[in-house]
């Protein structure tokens, strides 16, 4: 699975609330970190896992094990949508070890 494949598994995941797939594409340790919220760990990070939004990527580019994702998150209980750049640290066991969200 390359970078890009691994972020884009977390995305559906995340949006669709498979809880047991976000913990097979994350770490253990795994850093969140936008705005509003901080999370660290795994059992932080299933606090926002859900099935009330959707998610349309635009754009993306990865290096380094950088991967870096333009996205739109429409949330359709609360009736609202919100453009968002995302960008995931892979770690050298192929998961996700630490994201950062800005709006």
């Amino acid at each position: 699975m390359t970078w890009l494949d691994i972020v884009l598994a977390f995305l559906g995941a995340m949006a669709s609330g498979d809880v047991r797939a976000v913990k097979q594409l994350v770490s253990d340790d795994v850093e969140y970190l936008n705005d509003i919220l901080e999370l660290n760990g795994i059992d932080e990070l299933l606090t926002i896992v859900g099935p009330e939004y959707k998610i349309q990527v635009k754009n993306w580019a990865y290096k380094n094990k950088l991967v870096f994702i333009e996205y739109v998150y429409w949330d359709y209980v609360h009736l609202f949508f919100r453009n968002i750049v995302g960008v995931y640290e892979i770690n050298d066991m192929g998961k996700i070890c630490s994201i950062r969200v800005y709006e």
